[in-house]
């Protein structure tokens, strides 16, 4: 398996080659419902996720909104 590595939050990740968006979250067993993405320091919408593919270099900044009060 070819992997690339990316960085997320803040930290280097190896992940495989042709991995999506939604795929990376879906691996790292998140909700996507309570989830905003930034992508190489921009926010990308959750209708992008599925045909974003990740690259070598990647920045990717996950965050987990909480409800509370």
């Amino acid at each position: 398996m070819q992997t690339i590595e990316i960085i997320l939050n803040g930290e280097a990740k190896a992940i495989k080659r042709q991995t999506t968006m939604s795929e990376l979250i879906k691996n790292l067993e998140l909700v996507p419902d309570r989830l905003a993405v930034e992508y190489n320091l921009k926010i990308l919408k959750r209708n992008r996720w599925n045909d974003t593919f990740l690259a070598e270099g990647d920045q990717i900044e996950l965050v987990q909104l909480v409800g509370g009060g």
